[in-house]
């Protein structure tokens, strides 16, 4: 298999990134204008290539993730260098995973 159609491996009881690539949990969204039920191009990481580090809460760019589900949990696949800031943790940030990705 080459290495470009590998998105995630486990090895052991841990999920590794192949490098240039992070996965990214997202955020329920707070606004109670907002329509939407996750924060858009926000997140927290989960699992991460070493590039950033895992539980930071982050931006990225509009259209640079793909949707996964990985042990019951919707997360994006990122590249790492599509993450464009690094936010401070205000303490009520909340994971959005609905419950359609989580398995029986």
């Amino acid at each position: 298999m080459a290495p470009d159609q590998i998105f995630l491996r486990k090895r052991d009881s841990s999920w590794i990134c192949p490098k240039g690539y992070c996965f990214v949990a997202p955020l329920k969204a707070t606004d109670k204008f907002n329509t939407e039920s996750e924060k858009p191009l926000q997140g927290i990481i989960k699992y991460s290539d070493g590039t950033v580090e895992v539980n930071d809460l982050v931006g990225f760019r509009p259209s640079s993730e793909y949707e996964f589900i990985v042990d019951g949990e919707r997360l994006y696949r990122v590249k790492s260098n599509f993450i464009t800031i690094k936010y401070e943790h205000q303490g009520n940030e909340e994971k959005y995973n609905p419950s359609w990705a989580q398995s029986s």
